[in-house]
């Protein structure tokens, strides 16, 4: 899949990636061709979306792969969860018997995060995007059959005032609605918030706001996600905006924060939680010939 010549469409908007996958792995058994021609084609109006203001975006295999794996996970978290659930606990069963590591199973309550293990420099914003789209998409999809799902606000936390500032211009080109968030001001729900997570506190101040004002059931991005992991209080709050809802979170660190935590009971968790959320780990590898 790391072949150029593989990005981009064929006449009928069906990705090269798509016919690939389909020629090599469906003999395989354990893939659906019509969801994957339904995942390919919601990927295909994804990246149109993010498009419309920019130069045509032509995704990379790890982008294509990210994404699709996004797609996969969503529909069977809104759609199909109790049996999501055993399928993956069917498979830490395999692996905790052929590894050292040890992980604990999954519940349906366990579920609600996404991390992503990336490169600098690989596209992580866009993916970003893309994942705000999938998340409206799969949660209104579940809403026609359980009327009781709602979300609250989407909030992209960054580390400080100048991300914030990248992030709305980014979101902004991608044809996003966003806003910074401001205290007391009557805001559009639909848009995404962008907040730095030093504006966030226990209890709101003249510049900071109080983490519990914005409920449990939102859909938070966290950007530099490895920061703050080593018992800050800023993963506490991440976490609390999100204990009801959903996050995604994007670093190309996550590991080194992890064997950087000096407590052993802190990495032992984190190892946990992370190993069982990181859905895709693209680093940059140099081929030897």
């Amino acid at each position: 899949m790391r072949m150029e010549d593989l990005e981009g469409y064929n006449e009928e908007n069906n990705s090269y990636f798509y016919e690939l996958i389909i020629r090599k792995y469906l003999k395989l058994g354990f893939l659906n061709k019509e969801k994957l021609k339904e995942y390919d084609e919601n990927i295909y109006q994804y990246v149109r979306h993010i498009s419309e203001n920019r130069d045509e975006i032509s995704l990379k295999y790890f982008q294509y792969l990210s994404i699709l794996f996004t797609e996969m996970y969503l529909d069977r978290f809104f759609l199909d969860r109790e049996k999501f659930v055993d399928d993956l606990n069917k498979f830490v069963q395999v692996f905790n018997n052929n590894n050292d590591t040890f992980l604990t199973e999954f519940d349906k309550y366990s579920l609600n995060k996404l991390a992503y293990m990336s490169a600098t420099g690989s596209g992580k914003t866009l993916i970003m995007h893309v994942n705000i789209l999938q998340y409206k998409k799969y949660i209104n999809k579940a809403k026609y059959y359980d009327n009781s799902i709602r979300l609250n606000k989407i909030i992209l936390l960054t580390p400080n005032e100048g991300l914030s500032n990248q992030h709305i211009e980014e979101l902004r080109l991608s044809n996003i609605p966003c806003n910074f968030f401001e205290k007391d001001t009557l805001q559009d729900e639909s848009e995404v918030f962008v907040i730095d997570i030093n504006k966030l506190a226990e209890k709101g101040k003249e510049k900071t706001v109080s983490v519990d004002s914005f409920e449990k059931n939102n859909l938070v991005l966290v950007d530099e996600g490895h920061k703050g992991l080593s018992g800050n209080v800023w993963y506490d709050f991440r976490k609390r905006l999100s204990e009801e809802g959903f996050s995604f979170e994007y670093s190309a660190t996550f590991k080194q924060a992890i064997k950087d935590e000096k407590k052993k009971s802190t990495a032992e968790l984190l190892v946990h939680q992370y190993g069982k959320s990181i859905i895709f780990d693209y680093s940059y590898i140099v081929y030897t010939f």
